[in-house]
């Protein structure tokens, strides 16, 4: 015959931790502010990748007109103003919206949009990782 035995130690903390949990997951700003720069950096590595091998070449003809209107030769970047407001939560054009569950990185120049075959952010694996680890870390009281 086999028997279980409940036992009421330590059932305080836990009610403790759950409830702190909850209380941060309501209020998620101080990771989101965090994954945000993590949005960033690994944009400012893709752009100095230049896409990291996902971004096709520039066609000749647009080689030669950057090199005419000098402009910088790298893909995506004629004046930087892209790539600073992707990179750069201060630079002109820039967004930064961090809510209470959800954050929104991005850029306000309207030819942002037409990128569709180059885009500048691309949430990879590894930044989804990184990103995961802080919001886990910050729900479980590991950072504030």
């Amino acid at each position: 015959m086999s028997a279980f035995r409940f036992s009421h130690a330590g059932t305080d903390e836990v009610t403790r931790s759950l409830e702190r949990f909850g209380g941060r997951a309501e209020d998620m700003r101080p990771a989101l502010r965090d994954v945000s720069d993590e949005i960033r950096k690994a944009t400012r590595v893709r752009f100095a990748a230049q896409g990291a091998g996902d971004w096709p070449p520039l066609a000749p003809a647009t080689v030669r007109k950057k090199a005419a209107l000098g402009q910088s030769p790298k893909i995506l970047v004629a004046t930087g103003a892209l790539r600073r407001s992707l990179t750069n939560k201060r630079a002109k054009g820039s967004i930064r919206q961090v809510e209470r569950r959800f954050v929104v990185v991005g850029t306000k120049l309207f030819y942002a949009r037409f990128q569709t075959e180059r885009p500048p952010i691309v949430f990879d694996r590894a930044t989804k990782v990184r990103s995961l680890e802080m919001l886990r870390g910050y729900l479980m009281d590991r950072r504030s």
